[in-house]
């Protein structure tokens, strides 16, 4: 009988338990709000995840309530405070930790985590709660395919790179009120960028999709509005110069947009060519400040995979040599030249 084919399953916690918890309590008071019923659309849900995809083993990721992206910068997803949040969000978490296998680790993101899973084997060595204590590093990853089920768009930069390890495949769940499928995209090698053309209104909209390394590339050039990171542009003040809101400034990004990152990119045809075309766009628009703009904005968009001596975190470099680290004990950034002293 033919070995059966190993599948690893990395589900994204934090969305799951978000997604289910918003769709009961949205419109409702409180006390109408049922959390069973939460507990068994999550409890459904995973169900159908893990069939679905032929998981032979599985994690459930979940973030810290502490992140290393706040050492890099303290207004990493400060655009996000005062946005509302499903007022059993924590209790939905609570429950996929307990019942779906779940694993969380203060510092990280539960990108970082599926990121770190689907390309190497680590021991995770755990404390109360499903909480990591410290991150083994064995070895690549043995499986045969791993699956990242998230609708975060910022994993799809994880995927196989020359053919080696299983092959990386993500994963998106039907969304029946939005109207769209589900969604099988394997990422390997250097990925792609494609313009997906979409009708607004009485015009059109364009809009970049894309996958791998290439389109992390695209990310340093348009940042990240969902988590506030600026990428290649400035904040700048403006006025509304008509309507209601004439005479009153307002906040907006002036940088490289998504089309022209597209376009500045889409012949690149390796990772080294296209880094060279987004330093240049850096030195552009940040001249001297080159550096430690594009520096800030790759680690924070960066989603880390490598772990040194259990809670040393390889932080991203454009020169791919600088392994600066962060600590996940002592919770600063430990530069390469300190790291090799140690």
């Amino acid at each position: 009988m033919a070995n059966k084919k190993r599948v690893l399953v990395l589900v994204d916690g934090d969305m799951v338990a978000f997604s289910h918890a918003a769709a009961e309590e949205y419109g409702k008071e409180l006390e109408d709000v049922n959390f069973a019923k939460i507990q068994m659309s999550m409890d459904s849900k995973m169900k159908f995840i893990l069939d679905r995809l032929g998981a032979t083993d599985y994690f459930t990721t979940m973030s810290g309530s502490e992140n290393m992206r706040d050492a890099i910068t303290d207004d990493y997803k400060a655009n996000r405070e005062g946005v509302w949040r499903p007022h059993n969000l924590k209790n939905a978490k609570a429950h996929l930790l307990v019942a779906w296998n779940g694993i969380a680790k203060e510092g990280l993101e539960a990108d970082d985590l599926m990121a770190m899973l689907a390309r190497h084997e680590y021991e995770l060595v755990m404390g109360k709660r499903n909480q990591i204590k410290e991150m083994i590093y064995v070895g690549p990853n043995t499986y045969d395919e791993v699956y990242i089920v998230s609708l975060d768009k910022d994993l799809r930069q994880v995927g196989r790179i020359g053919g080696k390890g299983p092959v990386i495949k993500h994963y998106q769940w039907e969304r029946e009120s939005q109207g769209i499928g589900e969604k099988i995209i394997p990422v390997e090698d250097f990925g792609e960028l494609k313009v997906i053309v979409k009708p607004s209104g009485k015009s059109q909209k364009k809009e970049v999709k894309g996958h791998g390394p290439k389109f992390f590339l695209w990310q340093l050039l348009t940042g990240d509005s969902t988590d506030g990171v600026i990428g290649c542009g400035k904040q700048v003040q403006a006025m509304y110069k008509s309507g209601a809101k004439a005479g009153q400034s307002y906040s907006k990004r002036e940088g490289v947009g998504a089309i022209e990152a597209y376009e500045t990119l889409k012949d690149c045809t390796s990772y080294a060519q296209g880094l060279e075309m987004v330093k240049r766009q850096y030195v552009l628009h940040f001249a001297d400040g080159w550096q430690k703009a594009l520096l800030k904005a790759g680690r924070l968009m960066y989603m880390a995979h490598m772990v040194d001596d259990g809670h040393l975190v390889r932080l991203w470099h454009f020169d791919g040599k600088t392994t600066d680290r962060y600590d996940l004990k002592e919770k600063r950034v430990v530069s390469h030249a300190e790291y090799l002293q140690r």
